[in-house]
C-alpha cells in the first residue's frame, strides 16, 4: 500500500523512525499491529511512521486480515469478473501480502507476493516493481498468464473514479506530454491504471511502463463485462 507524506519529517535513528518530504510516496508495510505508527519502507529504508504523518491512498482492494477461505468466498460472490482481485496480509508471514484472483466461475488462485527486502522490490514472477501499487497496476494491463487473458479488475462495487485509488480507466484522445512527469498516450482507447487524484484536474497514473501524471479530462472510466 502507499501513504503520502503531509510534512518535512526527519526521523529519530535511535528510534527507527523513517525520515521523510511533503508529498514523497511511502510504502506501508504494516498497519495493523500498532494504533499510533505503521511499519513503513522509502527508498529502501525500513522503519517506522507516525499515522498523523501521513496520508494513506485509498485501497479498496486491500482487505487486511482475511483468511485464504474469506477471500475466495468474496471474490466468488456473483457480479465479480474474471480476474477480479484483492489483496491480504500473509497468513503465515508477518508484513508481508498474497494476491488473491477470480480466474473463472468458482475458481479462486492465490499468489504469495514476493519481495526483495534490500532493494525494497515487490514481484510475482521475474519483473520487479518499486511498490504493490506498481504491480497492481502492471497486471491490470497485462495478463497475470502467458496462455490465458486474466487482467486484474476491480471486485464489483470497489470503482470509484472519483476517489483515490488504483482503477482502471480509457483515454478519450490522445495527450502530448508538456512536462517530464507527465504520460504520453499517442491513441484513444488505452487502458490506463490510475494510483491516485492529485486534484481537480489531474491523476496519478502507470502506463507503458512508466508512471505520472494525466489529465482527468482525457480519461473515462473503463467498462468491463462478468
Amino acid at each position: 500500500m502507499e501513504a503520502m507524506a503531509l510534512i518535512d519529517y526527519v526521523g529519530e535513528s535511535n528510534d527507527d523512525e523513517i525520515s521523510f518530504n511533503q508529498g514523497d510516496i511511502i510504502k506501508i508495510l504494516d498497519k495493523e499491529s500498532d494504533r499510533y505508527w505503521y511499519v513503513a519502507e522509502l527508498n529502501g529504508q525500513r522503519g517506522f511512521v507516525l499515522r498523523t504523518h501521513i496520508h494513506i491512498l485509498r485501497h479498496p482492494w486491500y482487505k487486511g486480515k482475511i483468511s485464504r477461505l474469506q477471500a475466495s468466498a468474496m471474490l466468488a460472490k456473483p457480479g465479480n469478473p474474471i480476474g477480479a482481485f484483492l489483496i491480504r496480509c500473509s497468513e503465515t508471514e508477518a508484513e508481508e501480502f498474497s494476491l488473491s484472483v477470480k480466474y473463472g466461475k468458482n475458481i479462486i488462485q492465490h499468489f504469495k507476493v514476493l519481495r526483495n527486502v534490500q532493494y525494497g522490490l515487490y514481484y510475482l514472477w521475474t519483473q520487479k516493481f518499486k511498490s504493490l501499487n506498481e504491480l497492481i497496476a502492471h497486471y491490470q494491463l497485462k495478463s497475470l498468464e502467458k496462455n490465458k487473458s486474466i487482467f486484474l479488475r476491480p471486485m464489483k462495487g470497489d470503482f470509484n473514479p472519483s476517489k483515490s485509488y488504483v482503477s482502471i480507466m480509457q483515454t478519450i484522445r490522445r495527450f502530448k506530454a508538456r512536462e517530464k512527469d507527465e504520460l504520453e498516450v499517442k491513441k484513444p482507447g488505452e487502458l490506463i491504471s490510475v494510483f491516485y487524484r492529485r486534484d481537480k484536474s489531474y491523476v496519478n497514473a502507470y502506463f507503458g511502463g512508466k508512471r505520472g501524471f494525466l489529465p482527468l479530462k482525457y480519461l473515462r472510466p473503463a467498462i468491463f463485462k462478468e
